[in-house]
This record gives C-alpha cells, structure tokens and sequence, in this order.
C-alpha cells in the first residue's frame, strides 16, 4: 500500500476518505481516535533473543524527520538515550490510536512469535 503522502490541504489526513488506501504514521494519526488502527512495528524495534523487553536499532531508523537536532543536546550518549526513548514513544502512541482494537505486525520474526503467543493465550 502508499505511505501516506504530505497534505498541502486544511484536512487532516486521517478525514481524507482516499487515505483509507494508504499507510499512515506517526505523524498522519497523532491527536486521532481511529475506529481500528493497523501497526507495522518495522526493523528498528525488536525484541532481545531469551529476554521479555525490547531494542531499539537506531540504524536501521528510516524516518528523517524524527530526530531534528537541538543545540541543547551535546553529549552522544544522552542523545543516543532520548533518540531511542522517542521510538518508543511514538510506538505507545500508535498502540492507543484504535478505539475499538489494533491490529499488529512485528517485522522481528522473534517479536511476531511472541505477540501471537501472547494474544493467544488472552480470554476474550
């Protein structure tokens, strides 16, 4: 399907109804409360080989828009920190977009494992 495409337009994104052919982001859905929202969690978030937690992969980060530099922010550890921090940000926001449920795919073979384990085992 497209990525979602820059609205040179007063509409939203998300009120466009060809947009419901296209791939949202971070950016297309934040501030709206989707009826079901679809979730790509891509290469740059895995999950840690034997342990319950996640990675950040900054490397494999695509999006250039995300991390706009500061000038206040000098060190690379502290930036490197609130780099990965934000993904994961992002990626909570995403989670609460569906009112009514999400659906998720995991790039990570491992995490996708896991997310199918996990939501087999919940009692609907």
């Amino acid at each position: 399907m497209p990525w979602d495409q820059y609205n040179y337009t007063a509409t939203p994104w998300a009120e466009i109804p060809a947009t419901i052919n296209e791939v949202g982001s971070i950016y297309t859905c934040q501030g709206f409360d989707l009826n079901y929202a679809g979730i790509i969690i891509g290469p740059p978030i895995n999950q840690v080989q034997g342990q319950n937690r996640l990675q950040v992969n900054l490397d494999k980060m695509t999006d250039t828009e995300m991390f706009k530099k500061r000038t206040d922010l000098t060190d690379p550890v502290e930036i490197e920190q609130l780099e990965k921090q934000m993904v994961m940000n992002s990626l909570n926001v995403l989670f609460k977009r569906g009112v009514h449920g999400c659906y998720l795919y995991a790039h990570d073979p491992l995490l996708r494992y896991t997310l199918c384990t996990l939501f087999d085992q919940i009692n609907y």
